[in-house]
């Protein structure tokens, strides 16, 4: 067999194996960012901007894929996802010694290479 024929054939099998995956459903690789920052609200000190946490945030999927980051003093987190919705979880020893949990106020969407901003927050009494 010639090589060209060779490399004519290989390169159909992956085009193949491609489209087979997509249409079977099976997830992409395309990702999206997740930016916000864990913040605490309310308390003694009531201020509308939040008070930045260090701890973890977790995007959990809807198919229940999760990914996890530590999180800084300044309260910033980045996640890299694939894209899809996700929710939003945090704590934070700073928070209840990091037994209390912390919420984003909605589910996020994330598009591919597109940056979806949300903060997880930390309601304090």
């Amino acid at each position: 067999m010639r090589w060209g024929t060779l490399r004519t054939l290989l390169s159909a099998a992956f085009v193949t194996s491609g489209l087979l995956l997509s249409a079977c459903g099976l997830p992409s690789s395309s990702t999206g960012t997740i930016k916000g920052q864990l913040l605490a609200y309310g308390g003694i000190s009531v201020s509308l901007k939040g008070r930045p946490l260090e701890g973890q945030v977790r995007a959990t999927s809807t198919r229940g894929r999760s990914f996890e980051t530590s999180v800084p003093k300044d309260g910033d987190f980045v996640l890299q996802v694939p894209t899809g919705t996700y929710s939003l979880v945090g704590s934070s020893p700073q928070f209840g010694g990091g037994q209390y949990g912390c919420f984003a106020r909605v589910r996020v969407t994330v598009s591919e290479g597109q940056t979806t901003k949300e903060d997880v927050v930390c309601p304090e009494k």
